[in-house]
């Protein structure tokens, strides 16, 4: 699927949008510049990412990146997951100049992965 079609896709239908989990992590990030804000939401099971879910105000290449972060997320442990955010948004499309918008992605996956270290 070309690019644009994914992002029009993702866009269009945000197949892993959703609310918090009971019990589940939760992690936010928002980018000050364009007011974007993602809150990622996971349910965690052994330690081992087993639902992700997000909530998302930004623009549609941050909305398709996001999607498809939160697919990568499943089966991966809290403690080191990882995230090929350029090659994301390679896949949606997404400008360059778009790069430190979608950090925040990342930013807010932390967080969530944060709280559960805390636990």
């Amino acid at each position: 699927m070309e690019p644009v079609e994914l992002k029009t896709q993702l866009f269009r239908d945000t197949p892993h949008a959703g609310r918090a989990f009971v019990g589940g992590l939760t992690g936010e990030a928002r980018h000050a510049l364009s007011a974007s804000t993602v809150r990622v939401h996971l349910r965690v099971e052994a330690g081992v990412i087993s639902e992700a879910r997000y909530e998302v105000r930004g623009c549609p290449d941050l909305i398709a990146a996001l999607d498809l972060a939160v697919q990568s997320l499943v089966n991966q442990l809290v403690s080191s997951w990882a995230l090929d955010l350029r090659a994301i948004a390679q896949a949606v499309g997404a400008p360059t100049a778009k790069l430190g918008k979608l950090l925040t992605i990342e930013d807010a996956i932390r967080a969530a992965a944060i709280g559960f270290a805390e636990r």
